[in-house]
This record gives structure tokens, C-alpha cells and sequence, in this order.
């Protein structure tokens, strides 16, 4: 069971993985009713992709108690999550271009999602509970496939981007196997970072601000 343990101690406390997936269904019903106000004319091509994330959310919340082999602790959010994401959103954000077409508001919106529904669901589901039953290189091509079906509806998924989420399939599922304590936070970190580097462009998000 994935379990929050305080600086400093042993002791078990309570499940960080069931508050983060109630967080990220409040996030995706908020959008379902609010998508087309904040996302305009993108709604239409982003609203079935937030459907399937919120199947996905409720069939991790419904596995909470004993699939779930992970170890997304207080201190491994905190230590790992926060460094590596913002490493790791600097470094791809500095070889992407900017978007010149997004607001401020719109980057607020994209990156919650990003980190609390795109990215964490993804790993619980993938590198959190696939991997332990069908192994790493499984999990990766499951997760190249489900990038091809889910993101069918924005433009498709060139042979490029495939390969790219196979290869981060085969890299997050090696990091969860060798660093079990810590793995899957950091994958959570890398994820999050790239998809929001990718998606804003770091250096367009800072002229917003």
C-alpha cells in the first residue's frame, strides 16, 4: 500500500495516492463542465481524451487498497517531485519553441492537468500497477498504444512521438524497478516536466508572467 511517512520517522500515516487521484477527479469533472471556457475552440478535441482520464481515475480509486505497489511518500513529493520537475521543465522548455498562442490563464489550467491528471494517472496506472503484473517492456508498449488511441482525436501521433513514449515507457518502467522507494516520483516528476515543456514552451509561459 503506498503510504505517507513524516520527515524523520518510520511510521505509516495514511495513503498519498487516494487524496491525489480525489484531486485529480475533482480536476477532471471541474473541466468537464468548465473545458470549453478555459480551453475554447481545443475543447471538442481535448473532452474525450479527459473521459478516458476520468475512467482511468476511478479504476485507480477502485484498486487503491491492493494493486497499487508504490511509494509516492510526503517526503518523496516534496524531496524528488519538486526538483526534477522543475529540472526537468527547464531543460526540455530551453529546445522547444514557444507557444505564441497561449494565455496565462490557459498555462494555469494546462499545467494542473499536466501534473495532477495527465502525468499522475498515467504512472499509477502504468508504472504503478501494469508493471508489477505484465513487467517493464509490456508496460511500455501499452503505454506507446494508449498514447495512439487516447490521442487519436488531437491530429493523431506521428512515428516520432510513439517511439518517444516508448522509449519514456522503457526508461519510467527501469527507474520504478531500480529505485522502488523513490522511482515512481521521480517518473511522476519527468513526466509532468516534459509534457508541460512540450505543451507551453517554458521560455513563452515566462513572457506570460
Amino acid at each position: 500500500m503506498t503510504q505517507i511517512h513524516l520527515f524523520g520517522g518510520g511510521k505509516s500515516h495514511n495513503v498519498l495516492a487516494v487524496p491525489l487521484l480525489v484531486i485529480s477527479i475533482i480536476i477532471e469533472l471541474y473541466l468537464l463542465v468548465n473545458g470549453q471556457i478555459l480551453f475554447g475552440s481545443q475543447w471538442s478535441q481535448y473532452q474525450p481524451i479527459l473521459v478516458i482520464y476520468l475512467i482511468m481515475s476511478g479504476m485507480l480509486l477502485g484498486f487503491r487498497n491492493h494493486s497499487i505497489q508504490t511509494n509516492i511518500t510526503l517526503e518523496n513529493a516534496i524531496i524528488y517531485f519538486v526538483p526534477v520537475f522543475i529540472l526537468t521543465t527547464v531543460l526540455v522548455g530551453s529546445i522547444v519553441a514557444p507557444n505564441p498562442n497561449i494565455t496565462l490563464m490557459y498555462s494555469i489550467v494546462y499545467i494542473i492537468f499536466q501534473i495532477f491528471v495527465v502525468a499522475f494517472t498515467e504512472e499509477l496506472m502504468f508504472r504503478g500497477i501494469l508493471i508489477n503484473y505484465i513487467g517493464v517492456i509490456p508496460q511500455a508498449i501499452a503505454f506507446a498504444l494508449f498514447h495512439v488511441a487516447a490521442y487519436s482525436t488531437v491530429g493523431g501521433l506521428n512515428i516520432f512521438a510513439i517511439v518517444v513514449a516508448l522509449v519514456m515507457g522503457l526508461l519510467f518502467g527501469y527507474i520504478v524497478k531500480l529505485f522502488p522507494n523513490k522511482g515512481l516520483a521521480v517518473t511522476w516528476a519527468i513526466h509532468a516536466g516534459w509534457n508541460v515543456a512540450v505543451g507551453l514552451g517554458i521560455f513563452g509561459l515566462v513572457r506570460l508572467i
